[in-house]
């Protein structure tokens, strides 16, 4: 069988039981049909992983009884915050399905001057983040933000050193950028249409550094992509 990892917030795990609710319980009592006495896996998006046994099954919860704890880790010790561009909703999907499997912390949409979408469903993205979640195995659900201007953007920065924005005609290769003892980073990635030169320049005055991924020009999802995996394989 699938080894199913099923999500429960922090504020369902009281002393030795975790309740699973909503989704989460319909997909493990009613679509899997997992019942009392069956041993479930779930996580908490803080880094936390336990085995359970489920001890009672109510009209809509699941109460589990904790066996033990799997796997505990409160702190992410790398951790990527990711800005991008507003684009269209099918190329957001991508984007968070990916960049979440990908091992971000943090996720900001940013109303850029070439900004697409006007609209952002959060609850729609946080659900698509969970899925991916759950997909990749991972135990660390990022934080995602409601859209920032270009503005407030940049301030969430301020205390974070590595800042890199990616601009094509950069001379600075990603591949070169030094990532030896560092804890935190900002990829700051412009949706179609780049980011205007105006956009740019307040960055760098921000502390960003400009990089260019590859030598071709990059859709916004697959420069996301490219970028979070180019350093998450140099970890």
């Amino acid at each position: 069988m699938h080894d199913y990892h099923f999500y429960s917030s922090s504020k369902n795990i009281q002393d030795e039981f975790i309740d699973l609710v909503e989704d989460e319980f319909k997909h493990c009592c009613r679509v899997l049909r997992y019942g009392v006495g069956d041993v479930v896996q779930i996580f908490d998006g803080s880094g936390n992983l336990y085995k359970t046994k489920i001890h009672e099954i109510t009209k809509n919860h699941a109460r589990c009884q904790i066996i033990n704890i799997i796997k505990k880790s409160s702190n992410n010790n790398f951790k990527i915050h990711l800005g991008v561009g507003l684009v269209k909703s099918k190329a957001f999907d991508l984007i968070v399905e990916q960049s979440v499997s990908l091992g971000i912390a943090s996720f900001y949409p940013v109303e850029t001057v070439h900004s697409i979408q006007k609209s952002f469903n959060l609850e729609r993205y946080q659900k698509k983040a969970l899925e991916s979640i759950k997909q990749s195995g991972r135990l660390l659900l990022p934080d995602l933000h409601e859209p920032h201007s270009f503005n407030q953007w940049l301030k969430t920065t301020d205390k974070i050193n590595t800042k890199l924005i990616c601009c094509q005609h950069s001379q600075n290769k990603m591949k070169n950028i030094d990532l030896e003892n560092i804890d935190e980073i900002v990829i700051f990635i412009g949706p179609e249409g780049g980011f205007s030169d105006s956009e740019i320049n307040q960055s760098e005055k921000n502390g960003f550094r400009t990089v260019t991924l590859l030598d071709s020009r990059l859709r916004t999802e697959l420069a996301v992509i490219t970028a979070l995996a180019g350093i998450q394989t140099r970890r």
